[in-house]
């Protein structure tokens, strides 16, 4: 089996959609982490943050309370980055 130009661009297409996709995963579950930690404190928080993104924001950045908690919120918008950049 020969590496023609056409299957390495092939895969290399195959390999940066994986990437972006890999990026989205990762933003969703720390979404969610951040999602459930709002509900954790107030069920009101928990609502704004489901239907409203800029509260998420605020939320994340002023009230949300873990030990990974820079690491959470860079996954969550590096994630979204790298998912936007590579799909």
């Amino acid at each position: 089996m020969s590496f023609t130009p056409e299957l390495l661009a092939d895969f290399t297409d195959t390999v940066i959609q994986i990437l972006g996709y890999l990026g989205y995963i990762v933003s969703i579950v720390c979404g969610i982490i951040i999602l459930i930690s709002a509900f954790q404190q107030d069920s009101t928080a928990g609502l704004f943050c489901l239907f409203c993104s800029p509260y998420m924001i605020y939320f994340a950045l002023s009230d949300f309370d873990h030990d990974w908690k820079w690491a959470i919120i860079g996954g969550w918008f590096g994630g979204g980055v790298i998912g936007g950049f590579f799909v």
